[in-house]
């Protein structure tokens, strides 16, 4: 079984264009080179069967229709309100994010005596398990306000393979996980607003028509993100805006 390491299939979907393939820059390449959603940051029974199933009925499945929701909001007439179902699911993908992170594994691992007796798969699933219900992740997101935001600018932005990424903005300390390329979950530091050129209404934050830079900017964090972890790729359906972030 071919396993997505960190970031399902149905969201590569939403990043694919030319012939359903997308653009990736290699962290450990450096080089762009074409990709797609079925064969991207996977590995060969990276996980068992059994957490394969559970990460498909819990995450994957559910994700669906976070994914269609996020392509109606940009449609949607304001205000919008975000119920409890997409809450939860939001929660849950951002939180098995961080659970399929290969630097969480290698550090749980090291710091596990009963770990480094496990099989490598079996340190995955290990890592898997133990992450998601974990009263630190809790904590963490206990830390923030979940909301979308929706880019009106004309850059896209990308999917850096750690699926979520860390920035600070005017000030703030927030996280996003882009969905597509112009749509994505915010997490605001928890009681905070953003102003400036970021503006928001309730549960929705947007990135104005004119305001690529700060796009880009958050592309440039991801970028940051992803090299730290020392693996995975950055993907773009766009190539120039791969280019333009690694020069």
């Amino acid at each position: 079984m071919n396993s997505h390491i960190q970031i399902p299939k149905c969201v590569f979907r939403e990043f694919a264009l030319i012939n359903n393939g997308f653009f990736k820059y290699g962290i450990t390449s450096k080089k762009i080179t074409p990709g797609y959603p079925k064969s991207t940051f996977t590995e060969e029974n990276y996980y068992s069967e059994t957490t394969e199933k559970l990460l498909n009925k819990h995450v994957e499945t559910p994700l669906k229709k976070l994914l269609s929701f996020a392509h109606q909001l940009p449609s949607q007439s304001l205000p919008i309100i975000l119920n409890s179902e997409i809450r939860e699911i939001a929660l849950t993908y951002a939180k098995s994010l961080i659970a399929r992170s290969p630097t969480l594994c290698q550090s749980l691992v090291s710091h596990s005596i009963f770990g480094q007796f496990l099989s490598k798969r079996d340190q995955h699933d290990y890592c898997v398990a133990s992450a998601m219900g974990n009263e630190k992740m809790i904590e963490l997101f206990d830390k923030f306000d979940l909301s979308f935001i929706i880019n009106q600018a004309d850059t896209p932005l990308v999917l850096a393979t750690r699926g979520l990424y860390d920035f600070t903005i005017n000030g703030i300390i927030s996280m996003i996980s882009p969905l597509n390329p112009y749509c994505g979950l915010f997490f605001i530091e928890k009681g905070k607003n953003i102003h400036n050129k970021v503006t928001s209404d309730q549960d929705i934050v947007f990135i104005p028509t004119g305001y690529d830079d700060v796009v880009m900017k958050m592309n440039s964090f991801a970028l940051i993100r992803q090299k730290s972890d020392g693996n995975g790729y950055i993907v773009s359906h766009n190539k120039s805006i791969l280019e333009s972030l690694i020069t």
